[in-house]
């Protein structure tokens, strides 16, 4: 895929990004980087010494990394690849229900461009018309009372040349409606999720998945759950109050906490693991 010489590439900036940001989403710091290995393992290096909450950006990843340890591509310069660090209480680790929470802010980010129909796809994709337009992937350690959470989204912003990937993607720009300023984008996925965040410490998980599940690309739909020791299909019912997964096979509802999923019209194979 070739870029049209008419897009206008923004570089990220930290001041203006801090410009962009609501009074009320107060950070420790935030950086942005020309290229590092990855803006998660960045934070996690540094997370028993940063200040919470705190925001790593890079124009580019040498080692981006999905779930599972896939690799996440992005495109120099083109895309958004951002974590934020945030320190919970040790009794709030539910990193299924954050996770959800975090997609909940990131679509709203996102829907604040212009762009209309943003989707989300258990447990971590972001989708527009079924093609992926970005993931989240959260780490995250306890110790004594304390919960650390890397929070890391990547979002396909400007179309580039780029690999042939298993599962189709969109970028941002492509999208008809959408402004892309790649710094406001940027604010906007920071505040959306700093204030998910401290909702998530107040009321936990369940306001977001109310509105996760209007969301909700797949419910109603016919998937293939694929877990160790095999593959089942069965139609997507939404989520449950934790967070997981629930799917209707052969008259009774499973529940999966963590599994690989894709729709079965989806003839690429397996999803790929998220940003």
């Amino acid at each position: 895929m070739s870029v049209p010489a008419t897009v206008p590439i923004e570089a990220l900036d930290a001041g203006r990004i801090r410009a962009a940001l609501p009074s009320w989403a107060r950070l420790g710091g935030l950086c942005v980087h020309g290229a590092i290995d990855s803006t998660n393992a960045w934070l996690q290096e540094r997370s028993l010494s940063l200040p919470s909450p705190f925001a790593c950006l890079s124009e580019h990843q040498r080692a981006g990394r999905g779930r599972r340890g896939r690799a996440w591509v992005d495109g120099t310069g083109r895309d958004i690849c951002l974590s934020l660090l945030w320190r919970f209480g040790a009794a709030q680790a539910r990193a299924q229900g954050l996770s959800l929470a975090v997609g909940v802010a990131a679509a709203r980010a996102l829907a604040a461009t212009g762009a209309s129909g943003i989707a989300l796809k258990w447990p971590n994709d972001i989708v527009w018309q079924d093609r992926k337009l970005g993931g989240i992937l959260l780490e995250g350690s306890v110790s004594g009372r304390v919960w650390t959470v890397v929070i890391g989204v990547g979002i396909n912003v400007h179309p580039c040349a780029e690999p042939d990937l298993r599962v189709p993607r969109v970028h941002l720009g492509s999208i008809p409606g959408a402004r892309v300023s790649r710094n406001r984008l940027a604010a906007g996925l920071i505040a959306e999720i700093w204030a998910e965040c401290a909702r998530f410490e107040e009321r936990g998980a369940g306001p977001a998945i109310v509105e996760w599940t209007r969301l909700d690309a797949m419910r109603g739909r016919a998937v293939r759950v694929h877990r160790p020791g095999g593959e089942v299909g069965g139609i997507a019912r939404g989520v449950d109050e934790a967070g997981e997964l629930l799917v209707e096979v052969d008259g009774a509802i499973e529940r999966f906490v963590s599994a690989e999923v894709s729709l079965r019209s989806d003839r690429q194979g397996s999803p790929e693991g998220v940003a």
